[in-house]
């Protein structure tokens, strides 16, 4: 009787007769023929066989010979299987074990390789399974596998330890909003690494809630808040962190707003100019009906216009935050009403609440017949539109009952005219005047569920 070891690769062959057309071979129960059935050589695969006859048959057309066969012992031989797996980010190595379970005798000796290349023996390992620590990254596989019986051993599975790039975040654009307006601008981070990303970013140097479960790359967001934003990390999918780079900035641009409106009648009072300082916006690109015209340091001062007749004035800059109108339907110039300025400067609230806004007095000229009153209305310019409410002090509440909401920006204008009894004002007065309002904002508050 032959022997042979688990796994190993042998050929068998009898003598050829010439008489013989073809062979027929049986091997025992596991083993394969790999190559040659049908003639009178094979190559036996032991790999799983059990011990038996390797049997031939000779034939032709004249039918077949006796089996003639050859018994083979199968020699067990020890076995190796590798498993594990490992990762984690760039600049951070660390050690993973990976397990090699044995099968056979003790001691074993154990040959393994990093992508192929091999590595130092490990020898007279007597523990099962056998746990190899690593750190390299790679795909590692077992090379070879002896002990004290007479087989080499049979060895499988392989075992990953990758290495993650640290992900990347590239914040860009920019632009300006309008201030109060709502508006926003659409930045965009460039990204690296594996999907989702977390991103935490800072407005002006302020952390900002993260954002989470980013899979589209680019990423884009709305900025809505004026100031400088930065990327201050990013994760990704594998855990890896990094530091974001880039910065954008979002400007804030503020509405042009109309102050010390001046009637000036010539001497004969035959006509009349308008003139009014213009603050807030850009300067440097005041427009009145379109023109810079007429602005000289701020102020604008218009052609004359015959008396009687109204005027209309549409004021604005380059960034169209909010064009102003300046208007009155008729000026008579024997008037001698004028009122004073509310302060430009907007002012907010949270809930119900109630907002005092700053009246300057100077320039205000009543005469016999005048009142001055407050009103909050919905109008920008110097005429009151959507009236709300009136009161003898520029104070006043929000009130939903009169249709008021949350976020919206309303109108403490102060107003000079004919007085109706009680100190109403009216407002079909011919000599009417209107002060640009201290613009108003209450803000909802908010509540946690």
């Amino acid at each position: 009787m032959a022997s042979v070891c688990n796994g190993e690769i042998a050929n068998y062959s009898v003598a050829l007769d010439p008489n013989a057309t073809s062979y027929t071979w049986t091997v025992p129960a596991g083993a394969g023929i790999a190559s040659g059935q049908g003639t009178n050589a094979i190559v036996i695969n032991w790999t799983g066989g059990a011990s038996g006859n390797v049997c031939v048959r000779a034939i032709n057309a004249c039918g077949q010979s006796p089996q003639a066969c050859f018994a083979v012992s199968v020699n067990a031989a020890p076995t190796a299987t590798l498993s594990g797996s490992g990762s984690y980010c760039a600049g951070s190595p660390q050690n993973f074990n990976l397990s090699i379970d044995l099968t056979g005798a003790s001691p074993w000796d154990i040959v393994y390789a990093i992508n192929g290349l091999p590595q130092a023996p490990i020898t007279g390992v007597v523990m099962d399974p056998f746990i190899l620590t690593v750190s390299a990254p790679g795909v590692y596989t077992l090379v070879s596998l002896d002990n004290i019986a007479p087989c080499p051993g049979l060895v499988s599975g392989t075992a990953t330890i990758t290495e993650n790039p640290l992900p990347s975040a590239v914040l860009s654009g920019s632009g300006s909003i309008c201030q109060g307006s709502g508006d926003c601008i659409p930045l965009s981070v460039l990204l690296t690494g594996t999907p989702p990303w977390s991103l935490t970013f800072t407005l002006n140097g302020a952390p900002q809630a993260p954002i989470t479960g980013i899979v589209t790359n680019p990423f884009a967001f709305d900025a809505c808040q004026g100031g400088t934003y930065a990327i201050s990390q990013v994760t990704d999918g594998n855990g890896c962190v990094e530091t974001g780079a880039g910065s954008s900035v979002v400007g804030v641009n503020t509405a042009v707003t109309v102050s010390n409106i001046q009637v000036t009648c010539n001497a004969t009072s035959t006509g009349y100019t308008v003139s009014f300082t213009i603050n807030g916006g850009d300067p440097g690109s005041y427009t009145v009906d379109g023109s810079a015209a007429g602005i000289v340091a701020g102020v604008y001062t218009s052609a004359e216009i015959p008396s009687g007749s109204g005027y209309s004035f549409v004021v604005d800059d380059a960034n169209s935050c909010g064009p102003v109108t300046v208007s009155q339907a008729q000026v008579l110039c024997n008037c001698i009403t004028s009122v004073g300025d509310m302060d430009p400067t907007e002012q907010t609230e949270c809930g119900v609440a109630c907002i005092t806004a700053t009246y300057d007095a100077t320039g205000e000229a009543l005469d016999g017949d005048d009142a001055l009153q407050f009103i909050l209305h919905t109008g920008s310019g110097l005429a009151i539109v959507g009236e709300i409410a009136r009161n003898v002090v520029p104070t006043f509440c929000f009130d939903a009952l009169a249709g008021m909401t949350f976020g919206t920006t309303y109108y403490i204008s102060a107003v000079v005219g004919n007085d109706l009894g009680g100190g109403l004002v009216d407002l079909a007065d011919p000599c009417l005047a209107v002060a640009q309002g201290t613009p108003i904002v209450f803000y909802e508050v908010p509540t946690g569920t």
